[in-house]
């Protein structure tokens, strides 16, 4: 009896072994047929070519992405060659999109594309691609200048970024300017030359025609943008100013009028006055100056009392003088000239000049000769008077136009 249970129970293990592998062969042979049976459909193959839509040329590994049509979902994709064609292979029939993408061009879409056994490979010939404009918007960097810039060719003192230099005059701003000078009259020096060309917005103008300290004294300090230094001129520039050139940078302004300044000066022997106008209106301006000195008369007293012996005929010689001398000089000089701005690199200017200049010394001297023998009787005893005149004047005229155009 035990026996028989054995045998039966021993078989029992057996058929289950067999049922299993059954099962496991049908679910191996299905699954292998579905698979034979997909990679039987899936035979399609979709070919096109990638074109830039403007010059006609291909676009080299464009990325190529293939969509069912129905869902949207991707099923397959490549990547188009150097020649811009491209191949997807192993499509299964149906209705597909596809999606090309490439850096700086727009999307291209391709739609209704069928894959079936009667169009296995269709080919889409050549797919244009259109390019995106990519505008960036504005960018704006802001920095604050600095008062001094050390340029190439100059340096540039930035006189609207120092509050210190809002008031007085432009001779005010110029002692704060490097390499700079200026002494207690007025007179400007750059590096210890004093032969400066002065500019005014990068253009000689007619105002410095007249006395160069009245003029920077007119200037008002607020009205000053910058000062440019040029301490070595290039060949834009002509050769007056060896010293190098001062350009006098004006705020942009549309104030219109008439300005002017009037200074004089006396005492008991010099005298000095000047006179400086201008009138603005719109591109066109006018100025008038002028200027003048006079020494008033003075008077210089000259004596003298002069020994000498003749030892070879021991004699005594004595003169005796005592006279006095008149000096009178002065001088002016005057102008006017107009300035028109025709556009911002073309200027016209015309200038006329009248100059004077004269002195006048005079003088009268009394002389006595006297000549003794070596006893001391007088041998001789001669008197004379000499009057003495000189006068001197010079008068010049300038005039001149000059149109001039900045070709920087």
């Amino acid at each position: 009896m035990k026996h028989c249970t054995f045998l039966f129970t021993s078989s029992t293990d057996f058929l289950k072994k067999i049922i299993a592998l059954t099962i496991f062969f049908f679910l191996f042979s299905f699954s292998s047929h579905a698979q034979e049976e997909h990679s039987t459909n899936a035979t399609g193959k979709i070919t096109g070519r990638i074109i830039d839509t403007v010059s006609g040329q291909p676009i080299e590994y464009a990325t190529i992405s293939l969509l069912t049509q129905a869902d949207n979902k991707v099923v397959n994709g490549a990547t188009a060659d150097d020649k811009g064609i491209f191949t997807i292979t192993e499509v299964a029939d149906g209705t597909y999109t596809i999606l090309i993408y490439f850096i700086g061009y727009k999307t291209g879409t391709q739609n209704n594309i069928v894959v079936s056994k009667l169009n296995p490979t269709p080919v889409l010939g050549d797919i244009k691609l259109t390019g995106s404009k990519t505008t960036l918007k504005e960018v704006t960097v802001t920095a604050e200048k600095s008062i001094i810039e050390n340029k190439i060719d100059k340096m540039i003192y930035n006189a609207d970024k120092d509050i210190t230099s809002q008031t007085g005059v432009a001779l005010d701003i110029l002692k704060k300017v490097p390499q700079v000078s200026v002494d207690i009259d007025g007179n400007v020096e750059l590096q210890g030359n004093s032969s400066i060309r002065f500019l005014i917005n990068g253009k000689p103008s007619i105002i410095f025609g007249s006395n160069i300290t009245e003029v920077l004294q007119s200037i008002p300090a607020s009205q000053i943008q910058s000062i440019e230094i040029i301490t070595s001129p290039g060949a834009k520039y002509d050769a007056q100013g060896t010293g190098g050139i001062i350009n006098i940078i004006l705020k942009k302004s549309t104030a219109e009028g008439i300005n002017g300044n009037i200074s004089l000066s006396a005492g008991t022997r010099l005298e000095n006055g000047s006179l400086n106008l201008n009138a603005h209106h719109g591109h066109f301006g006018a100025n008038a100056f002028f200027s003048g000195n006079a020494q008033l008369n003075s008077t210089t007293i000259n004596k003298m009392n002069r020994s000498s012996q003749d030892t070879a005929f021991m004699q005594t010689s004595q003169l005796l003088q005592n006279g006095t001398s008149d000096f009178t000089r002065n001088g002016y000089e005057t102008g006017v000239g107009i300035d028109w701005e025709i556009t911002p690199k073309d200027n016209f200017t015309g200038s006329f000049g009248y100059n004077f200049f004269g002195n006048n010394n005079s003088g009268i001297a009394n002389r006595q000769s006297i000549v003794n023998d070596a006893s001391g009787a007088t041998l001789s005893n001669v008197n004379d008077v000499v009057n003495t005149a000189n006068k001197f004047q010079e008068h010049t005229i300038d005039s001149g136009v000059s149109l001039i155009s900045l070709l920087y």
